[in-house]
């Protein structure tokens, strides 16, 4: 697969932990995580958006990469918005998945810690929350 210019990319289950879409986006340097809910809370692991940007450190395209910026958008209805919890704040995002952890991960070869570490050095972290208007369900 090639990620050498901006690109949506899904899990290979719906029901995949983690995130229901991420952009992927070289020519800026940044990488979008999506997760879309109707509930109230939704919930959080950062091991999956860790996972990915460890593969993403190591793909032919993105290896010369410095990302920019990682963000984690929840989309929820626009009449949940001011009851809606986030599960995780952009400190903590910051800190669990763009600052260190991967030095941690004793599986990882020691040479694809030191690439996802170059990948991250200068990386900021962004959670925001996103409203809209659903229209009805199409099924």
């Amino acid at each position: 697969m090639r990620l050498d210019r901006p690109t949506w990319l899904t899990p290979v289950q719906w029901n995949q932990g983690g995130f229901d879409a991420v952009f992927v986006d070289k020519p800026n340097a940044l990488v979008r995580f999506v997760q879309v809910t109707r509930a109230d809370h939704h919930s959080y692991d950062h091991r999956h958006f860790v996972e990915l940007l460890g593969k993403l450190a190591v793909h032919d395209d993105w290896k010369d990469v410095q990302l920019k910026k990682v963000q984690l958008y929840f989309v929820v209805p626009r009449e949940k918005l001011s009851v809606f919890r986030r599960p995780v704040q952009t400190a903590d995002f910051q800190e669990t998945v763009t600052q260190g952890p991967f030095s941690s991960l004793a599986s990882a070869a020691a040479a694809a810690r030191t690439l996802v570490d170059f990948v991250l050095q200068n990386c900021k972290a962004e959670v925001k929350t996103l409203g809209i208007d659903y229209e009805g369900s199409i099924y």
